[in-house]
């Protein structure tokens, strides 16, 4: 039952469009919302300010999709707590013991084929709350390899992103002692094996909603 309310919730949230991304691809829309199923959900709240959501929903196989056998699935990982070492982006951050660390990150399989990366976020906040300045965007995710993404992130992390290098160079205005940080990466050629797969033809905002 708690499954059923899961994906009830999605199915309110494809219906409602509140970002009113999916006027144009309504037939869509209902066709895979006949098709999903969440197969798992599990969600963890802890006193010292840890929680984390995982998930998995899944679309059976129609006769509309592309080089499926059973099912198309997505993952979905999200965690947000206090920041930790191994999260550092500044040194006087983890040193003063303050700030917030949010990871969201997507996968996407076929069948029970190797999982791909589709999306991944990361964002590094000084205190409990989001910042008042606009959030400065890092480099460093540019060549992440698909087939070695968690040690290529790590090394990003360790190497480019505890440097705060500044992806832009027009942020001069902002200030960067209360500015949270942020690492984004989308994989285009992923994204576009996923709408070939579910047989959909969407623009990058609406698939992304």
């Amino acid at each position: 039952s708690a499954l059923l309310y899961e994906r009830q919730l999605l199915l309110d949230a494809l219906t409602q469009d509140p970002m009113q991304q999916l006027v144009d691809h309504k037939v869509d829309v209902e066709r895979l919302k006949k098709l999903l199923n969440v197969i798992s959900c599990d969600r963890v709240v802890t006193y010292e300010g840890f929680s984390s959501i995982k998930a998995v929903v899944q679309f059976r196989k129609d006769a509309v999709m592309n080089d499926v056998d059973s099912y198309i699935q997505l993952g979905f990982e999200y965690e947000r707590g206090p920041m930790q070492q191994n999260h550092v982006v500044r040194n006087d951050i983890t040193d003063k013991g303050k700030g917030t660390y949010i990871k969201y990150r997507i996968d996407f399989n076929i069948d029970h084929q190797q999982k791909h990366p589709l999306l991944n976020v990361e964002c590094w906040a000084q205190g409990e709350a989001p910042s008042v300045e606009p959030a400065v965007p890092l480099d460093g995710w540019d060549d992440m390899e698909e087939e070695d993404d968690e040690n290529q992130m790590k090394i990003l992390k360790e190497d480019d992103l505890q440097n705060g290098r500044i992806a832009k160079e027009d942020m001069e205005d902002v200030d960067e002692d209360i500015a949270d940080r942020f690492a984004a990466y989308i994989d285009p050629e992923i994204m576009d094996s996923l709408l070939h797969s579910l047989g959909v033809k969407m623009e990058e905002g609406s698939m992304f909603f």
